[in-house]
């Protein structure tokens, strides 16, 4: 490993690009400068890919540099160009002065997982980085945020992910996760602190279940020994089930508090059919991949009693999006644990 680590951050873009506009506007604000970016679009339907490219040659000029100490080149693949590109065409040495932006453009919307596995597979086999960084795209950063949690992942060579301090935006002084626990009759992390008022209550760092997805940095080295995201959760969880195949694989998950990230997630805690669809549908899948038994024969009986009074209440709510989702979700979920 070099020095100074090299970083590779992956962000996910689908129909958001305004979003991932400012997401980009903080990170070449960020003070440590050995990281490449690689911009996922997980097949956008609107502008986004038109709109990100024009901002970034914009602020690059001819594709090379921006804010003085921040040297980038921009690229941009389709998968189908990216299937075909080849590994040797990476240098046998890289200069982190010489680091690159790329678009990589999804033939398909693939979810939280897919979309992200793709942008890791193009860092792994063309920008050598010692660690990935996925970041949401409705998220924006602090100028240290990544200086500070590559200190914690050199200091201990037993760690495999760390998360920051979540807070909501534009709601700075709220807190959206500092870490999360796993409830395993619920076949959920709950996120620690999740709408506290930030006053120094998580400001220690620990080891976790898990983590919130919205910003997760990943060692090179636990990658090549557990695998990508498991791309059969799409979306929810997905960043959960890493992180306790992390933790059977002997590596810690750790939340660090003096790294500090802002989350445009919405406080209501509203969620669209589909969300329902996959929460659902996912937390039995959890359950089945991680639990022994007996564990694994009888939580699953909590999600189905849970189930079934979210169905009733949305209903009765006159939300039968809603109510259809869940027992969708569900039903999807039981066939994967009889398989």
């Amino acid at each position: 490993m070099q020095d100074f680590p090299r970083v590779s951050i992956v962000v996910l873009n689908w129909n958001g690009w305004k979003d991932t506009i400012e997401c980009l506007e903080s990170l070449w604000k960020i003070n440590y400068p050995f990281f490449d970016i690689v911009v996922v679009d997980n097949h956008s339907d609107d502008e986004s890919i038109k709109e990100i490219r024009e901002y970034i040659v914009s602020k690059l000029g001819s594709g090379l540099n921006y804010g003085q100490k921040h040297y980038f080149k921009l690229k941009e693949y389709s998968e189908t160009e990216l299937l075909m590109k080849t590994s040797e065409e990476k240098p046998d040495q890289i200069n982190f002065t010489d680091r690159e932006i790329v678009i990589l453009k999804s033939l398909k919307n693939t979810g939280f997982a897919g979309g992200n596995n793709l942008g890791i597979v193009y860092a792994l086999k063309f920008l050598d980085p010692d660690y990935l960084l996925l970041l949401n795209n409705d998220t924006l950063v602090e100028k240290d945020f990544l200086e500070k949690m590559l200190e914690m992942g050199e200091s201990y060579e037993d760690i495999g992910v760390i998360g920051p301090k979540t807070c909501y935006y534009p709601q700075k002084n709220l807190i959206n996760s500092a870490g999360a626990d796993m409830v395993w009759h619920l076949g959920l992390a709950l996120n620690r602190g999740i709408g506290d008022v930030d006053q120094g209550q998580y400001d220690e760092p620990m080891e976790v279940d898990s983590l919130l997805g919205a910003c997760l940095l990943i060692k090179t080295e636990l990658i090549e020994k557990i695998g990508l995201l498991d791309s059969r959760f799409f979306l929810i969880l997905e960043e959960t089930d890493f992180c306790l195949r992390a933790q059977k694989a002997g590596y810690k998950v750790v939340y660090d508090p003096e790294s500090k990230i802002y989350h445009k997630e919405g406080f209501s805690g509203s969620m669209s059919p589909l969300g329902m669809y996959y929460l659902y549908r996912n937390r039995l899948i959890i359950m089945k991949k991680h639990l022994k038994s007996p564990e694994s024969k009888i939580y699953p009986y909590y999600i189905f009693l849970r189930a079934m009074a979210d169905f009733v209440i949305y209903k009765f709510q006159g939300e039968s999006d809603l109510s259809e989702a869940v027992i969708n979700g569900y039903n999807a979920g039981r066939k994967y644990l009889r398989s």
